[in-house]
């Protein structure tokens, strides 16, 4: 049985309390008998301390807008200052956060679950500790701004912050780091074996790692033989993106993934490459900016300055950046995900209504215990998570639970503003094509798709299939309608796709992650 990294997190909950009154009294005499029997306090202390009256903290009312925020924002303050400093400075702090992106996240997030429950009775709980939760965070990626912290469902219920403590997996939200590892080793060795119109098998195999085997399989063993890596990530292919992270290496992977934001520690098993590993919504937030911003990780800033009573600057928190991917790579990624949306599994946002550009990619766990979508404009990356606490099953993918809070918020926070493209960097350049060949596209191609190519690796061969008078019928692998409905789920089978135990990496503060 797996067990969960997250499982201190839910005892944490259990323990809480707010949420269970009757256990203050034992749990802290326990405690308090620990400290005297390691000698932390004296037998008179202990006994004083135990004749002591709890009084339980007072929650923020509810015209706090992102009381999840306060307390993120209030722990790195304890961090950075002495008490001393904090109970008589008169503290004054201008933070990132964005009160009307805030408003229209809470009202996306609250809808939506509400939606979900409706359409599906079966997620109702009528406790409210075990109600479905979600999770939103947005950020700007050029600047590491907080614009957005929506840490759950309810505050007033649970204080528990979901976006930088629950620790959940992946899913197919890992897959274009997989992707993006293959296009830089692409961009160095210049073989031509890992272009976007590449072909890949999407066939069953079986992966052997250290004496052991993992066959990665695709939803209800439906395949579609040879297809290009485009289409491969566009409909979140469980076997061909296993079969690409193969040729490509582990390790490599893994070492991408750290340098665009990934802290906590990956799996050591193929499964890894399907998201078996277990993350914060965080995390996935500070990986997307860096795809957003060009390959540039940004250092997540939700505080610009603190000051003193007197006005007194006490710290100022500039833009921290570092070059970890180049861009050009960063792009292609990009660019990929943009179809993920325009043809794949992301679709369903531009069918609600969204049509600034942008870039995306669902996540579905194979229980479906986590459903996931992340997804970004060129000025905003928003990361969604949906799920239960308990990690029950919602039965649900990612583009079904996740990408209708998404499309909602988004569709809210840009209206009226002006709709921004990525611009290819230097050595990266946009031919069209023949997405069936991969060739150049002629006149006489019925399909054609503007590809991002290296610099030097366009397709120079114009279209050999499609001639005057030929009209072709679509392949199954470039239809638009070929992706079954849950179709991101990876089968994480014992042996090397097992999931390990890991050890939890120490929380750190936010400026000390990178």
């Amino acid at each position: 049985m797996r067990r969960s990294r997250s499982s201190s997190d839910h005892f944490r909950q259990r323990a809480s309390p707010l949420r269970h009154p009757d256990r203050i009294i034992p749990r802290r005499n326990y405690v308090l008998q620990r400290m005297r029997e390691l000698g932390h306090i004296s037998p008179e202390e202990y006994e004083a301390a135990l004749k002591e009256t709890i009084v339980p903290r007072t929650l923020p009312s509810e015209d706090n807008n992102a009381p999840y925020f306060a307390d993120f924002i209030r722990k790195a303050l304890t961090e950075q200052f002495p008490d001393s400093t904090l109970a008589t400075a008169g503290l004054r702090v201008a933070t990132s956060l964005d009160l009307r992106l805030q408003d229209a996240a809470y009202v996306a997030v609250q809808k939506g679950l509400q939606e979900l429950e409706k359409r599906y009775p079966r997620l109702q709980r009528s406790v409210p500790e075990e109600q479905l939760q979600a999770c939103l965070i947005a950020m700007q990626p050029q600047t590491g701004a907080i614009r957005v912290m929506i840490g759950g469902r309810d505050y007033q219920t649970s204080q528990f912050n979901r976006v930088t403590q629950a620790h959940r997996q992946l899913g197919s939200v890992f897959k274009p780091i997989v992707f993006l590892t293959a296009l830089s080793q692409e961009r160095e060795k210049r073989e031509g074996r890992f272009l976007p119109s590449s072909r890949i098998a999407d066939t069953p195999f079986t992966w052997s790692y250290k004496g052991e085997t993992w066959s990665p399989g695709n939803y209800n063993n439906q395949y579609l033989g040879p297809v290009s890596l485009r289409r491969a990530l566009e409909l979140s292919l469980n076997a061909a993106t296993a079969r690409l992270a193969q040729e490509v290496g582990l390790d490599p992977i893994r070492q991408t993934a750290e340098n665009v934001g990934f802290v906590s520690p990956l799996p050591q098993y193929p499964s890894m490459v399907l998201g078996a590993g277990e993350v914060t919504p965080f995390e996935v937030a500070v990986a997307f900016s860096t795809l957003a911003n060009n390959g540039a990780r940004t250092v997540p800033r939700p505080i610009k300055q603190i000051s003193n009573q007197s006005g007194e600057t006490l710290a100022q928190h500039g833009i921290e950046m570092e070059q970890v991917i180049p861009a050009a790579d960063a792009y292609m990624v990009t660019h990929l995900l943009e179809g993920v949306l325009a043809r794949g599994t992301g679709r369903a946002a531009r069918e609600r209504g969204f049509t600034h550009p942008a870039a995306g990619k669902t996540g579905t766990t194979n229980d479906y215990g986590d459903a996931w979508f992340v997804g970004y404009t060129p000025d905003l990356v928003t990361v969604v998570w949906v799920g239960f606490d308990q990690r029950q099953s919602l039965g649900l993918s990612g583009a079904q639970a996740a990408l209708p809070i998404w499309t909602s918020f988004m569709k809210r926070v840009t209206a009226g503003q002006p709709q921004a493209e990525f611009i290819p960097p230097p050595g990266v350049t946009l031919v069209p094509i023949d997405p069936q060949t991969g060739e150049r596209a002629t006149a006489q191609c019925p399909l054609v798709l503007e590809e991002a190519f290296y610099e030097g690796e366009e397709p120079q061969q114009s279209c050999s299939r499609h001639g005057a008078g030929i009209v072709p019928v679509e392949t199954r692998a470039e239809s638009n309608n070929d992706k079954p409905e849950h179709e991101e789920r990876f089968n994480a089978q014992p042996g090397a796709g097992q999931q390990p135990i890991l050890p939890r990496r120490k929380e750190k503060p936010w400026w000390q992650l990178f």
